[in-house]
């Protein structure tokens, strides 16, 4: 592997730049330059790497970089700030809104699924045992079971929730 000759404060490594498609940004792998010592590999957001660059310091562990517009892409060190973690969370708290979702398990078939809270008949009223299912399908084979008396709503409902949590959503996406 050949990569360039990273800046200060990382002139002993070379640098290599490479995108991750699963957290969809780029990222800087130093590795030791030829003879240096016992030095291990770092890895890091570019974004952070040439914030360090500009800086000409290793960014704290406190500090985090911010991409202004939000786009993880746009590595433009103009498009790039320095905050706190608390600043960050604060940013981003103002552009976001929680939703409480439940996770379920279907009586049916065992699948694990996810629902808004007030989608589910959990949480709606009803005079009967309530039940939520992953599908039509399998609230189908439970009303046929029922109607059989092969099994009861006492038995559909137990373990059907998993947890209960708050997800956030930007806003334009609700």
């Amino acid at each position: 592997m050949r990569g360039i000759q990273a800046q200060y404060p990382f002139e002993n490594y070379n640098l290599y730049k490479q995108y991750s498609q699963k957290d969809d940004r780029y990222y800087a792998i130093l590795y030791p330059r030829d003879g240096i010592g016992r030095r291990k590999r770092i890895t890091m957001s570019y974004a952070r790497y040439l914030m360090c660059v500009k800086e000409q310091r290793i960014l704290s562990k406190d500090e985090t970089v911010d991409h202004i517009d939000e786009d993880r892409k746009n590595d433009s060190i103009d498009n790039l700030q320095i905050l706190t973690i608390k600043q960050n969370q604060e940013k981003y708290a103002v552009n976001r809104v929680s939703k409480k979702m439940v996770v379920l398990k279907c009586p049916i078939c065992e699948k694990i699924f996810e629902k808004p809270y007030n989608h589910c008949s959990l949480f709606i009223g009803s005079k009967r045992a309530k039940v939520s299912y992953c599908s039509r399908q399998c609230l189908y084979v439970a009303t046929s079971r029922l109607n059989r008396n092969e099994i009861t709503y006492e038995e559909l409902s137990k373990d059907n929730v998993v947890k209960i949590y708050d997800k956030m959503f930007r806003k334009t996406d609700l």
